[in-house]
């Protein structure tokens, strides 16, 4: 019986801290990214390819039309993210061009000609056209130097302005349906003016041009007005010494005093709580949320134990830093998010072999749905697990070292007196062995094997000594299954390399190593 308790404790054990560890991974997969928000959720969009949606409010639901590669999807959500329709309009839009979108009717560019679809005509509304952008209520396009604005329902086109330089990129201020113009002056200046919308009357202001390193190539472009100030965010990045960099260029203009030069500095964000600085930042989006300032981005980051991510942030400025904070939870690349309302926000992400559409939000309907463990939630979770159990596997070999000190400690005491293992049972020995391998464990831990790695308990303790305590517990349980299955017929030898190896194995199921 003896013997069969060697071998069953420790199995029963092993099924106990797989379980937790199992249990855990499942908190830690359904866990929300914070209080306020849901975990994120999939809208039912999976494609080869989705370029940016167009979004459309209509009362309490959204109409989201999202460009693919052979079609335009046509998804409705309420305000919960609850996907109340889905259809797909045969109609193909480039994945360069921005669109507009209400019911079964599209406006886009193509060819370089803009161009109406609705159900099965198309029709052309003008030729040479470089660009587009829209909201719900208006349609501007580009030729080189003109910008006009085309009314979506009537079809009226008019020029309504003229720049010196050729026209970069168009925004459009979503609460005001105010205009921002860059143009491209040189390798290094982008000019800047401002139609400010006065009763769809356009009131011109030219600011400083904004001066970027002529390294850079622009990846995004962004505006928001806020307390009668101009935020203007350009997204860059370069090649510089061999390595891929990111760079983000904040301009603040005033509205009534747009002719006074503005200062163009680099803006950084750092991640709340661990105060890290994301210098990877993409996709930025400036918005002016219920009075306050907001940037929501895209950068690499933790997004769960040992899990990093291209993760959607919204970033505060709190005393003149940016600060961010995780809005997605997904295991995927995100990219491209943009407020759907004030309150929730959608994103595209690649999730290895085709493209989805997926959503977070402060509703508490949405955040109750999405706390619901589903089928995926169980195979994320046991991935993880079985994936820290191979790592553990791996720890095995380098924690071996704190074999080392008992080892010694035996080789020395032969040394002196090696008749003293030839007897029976020398209780001493057995102890003192044992109380060698405790401390030399605790000593090796905290001087010569953080060097190597960073050993991660799955609860996450990372408080002052609880390497100490965590080495302890183990040790505890180790003792207690060591007292219920030991066998006097093991002798010296038998009974130290039992205690170590249930040690060794208990340690490398809860430890989890991160090497540097």
């Amino acid at each position: 019986m003896r013997r069969r308790k060697a071998f069953i404790l420790p199995f029963i054990f092993t099924l106990f801290i797989i379980g937790l560890l199992l249990y855990l991974d499942l908190q830690d997969e359904t866990s929300l990214p914070s209080e306020e928000w849901s975990r994120s959720m999939a809208l039912q969009t999976q494609e080869d390819y989705i370029s940016k949606p167009f979004i459309l409010e209509d009362g309490d639901l959204y109409h989201i039309y999202s460009p693919t590669k052979k079609s335009v999807s046509h998804l409705v959500v309420d305000e919960s993210l609850e996907v109340q329709s889905h259809v797909k309009l045969p109609v193909i839009v480039p994945s360069n061009s921005n669109m507009w979108a209400v019911g079964n009717e599209l406006i886009f560019i193509k060819n370089n000609t803009i161009q109406k679809y609705d159900r099965d005509s198309i029709t052309e509304l003008g030729h040479d056209v470089e660009g587009l952008v829209a909201n719900q209520d208006q349609v501007v396009f580009w030729k080189e130097q003109e910008l006009h604005v085309l009314n979506p329902t009537t079809l009226e086109n008019k020029q309504i302005f003229e720049t010196t330089h050729p026209i970069y990129d168009v925004l459009i201020d979503e609460r005001t349906n105010s205009i921002l113009i860059l143009t491209r002056e040189d390798n290094i200046h982008l000019g800047v003016t401002f139609l400010l919308n006065k009763n769809d009357m356009f009131e011109v202001n030219n600011l400083s041009p904004i001066t970027i390193s002529d390294r850079d190539d622009i990846t995004s472009t962004s505006f928001a007005i806020h307390n009668k100030e101009i935020d203007i965010l350009i997204g860059t990045t370069a090649i510089e010494a061999g390595a891929r960099t990111y760079h983000t260029y904040h301009t603040v203009a005033n509205v009534d005093n747009a002719s006074i030069e503005t200062n163009t500095t680099k803006l950084t964000i750092y991640e709340e709580g661990s105060n890290r600085k994301i210098d990877d930042a993409q996709n930025l989006v400036i918005t002016n949320k219920e009075g306050v300032r907001t940037i929501i981005f895209s950068a690499k980051g933790k997004s769960g134990k040992q899990r990093e991510n291209a993760n959607i942030y919204e970033a505060y400025n709190e005393d003149n830093q940016w600060l961010a904070k995780t809005r997605s939870t997904s295991r995927y690349l995100s990219k491209k998010a943009q407020w759907l309302n004030g309150e929730s926000l959608i994103w595209i992400e690649f999730t290895g072999g085709e493209y989805a559409l997926y959503g977070a939000s402060m509703n508490e309907e949405a955040i109750n749905n999405s706390m619901e463990t589903t089928k995926e939630d169980w195979l994320f979770a046991a991935s993880t697990t079985i994936t820290g159990l191979f790592t553990s596997g791996f720890t095995i070999f380098i924690i071996g070292i704190w074999i080392v000190p008992p080892l010694g400690y035996l080789f020395v005491v032969y040394i002196i007196n090696k008749r003293i293992f030839d007897q029976d049972e020398v209780k001493w020995l057995k102890v003192t062995t044992i109380l060698t391998y405790l401390v030399g464990q605790i000593i090796l831990n905290q001087f010569v094997l953080n060097d190597l790695m960073n050993l991660q308990t799955p609860l996450g303790l990372s408080f002052f000594g609880s390497g100490i305590v965590t080495t302890l517990v183990i040790f505890t349980l180790t003792f207690l299954v060591y007292r219920l299955a030991r066998n006097k017929e093991w002798g010296l030898f038998g009974n130290i390399s039992y205690f170590i190896g249930i040690n060794l194995l208990l340690s490398s199921l809860i430890y989890e190593s991160t090497f540097i």
